[in-house]
């Protein structure tokens, strides 16, 4: 039986590595239009109106990636360059999605 667990694992470990993917160099400056839907206020979507009511809205939004450690990014992103906020990230293991976020938790 320890056997077997040993031999399992070897092969998951192995399957978990094999999987991951190279981290792709991020730094720098990425600019792009984002469509979100918004409940309420804040720095990035101002309210005009009632805000009862969700809404959609696009909106250019940039990340200056300062640094870039594997698969852990930081810098600073902003909609209005009077604005700038601190963001701290992670690439996911399969290399296709970014998880972070930035002083406001946003």
């Amino acid at each position: 039986m320890k056997t077997l667990i040993t031999a399992v694992a070897t092969v998951l470990v192995t399957a978990t590595a094999s999987l991951a993917q190279p981290a792709s160099n991020l730094k720098g400056t990425w600019s792009g239009k984002f469509r979100t839907i918004i409940l309420g206020s804040n720095p990035h979507h101002p309210q005009s109106g009632a805000a009862d009511a969700p809404r959609v809205r696009e909106i250019t939004f940039t990340f200056d990636i300062e640094g870039q450690d594997g698969r852990l990014l930081w810098g600073k992103s902003w909609s209005n360059p009077e604005r700038k906020e601190p963001f701290v990230a992670s690439i996911t293991f399969d290399g296709r999605t970014i998880i972070g976020a930035d002083t406001d938790a946003r």
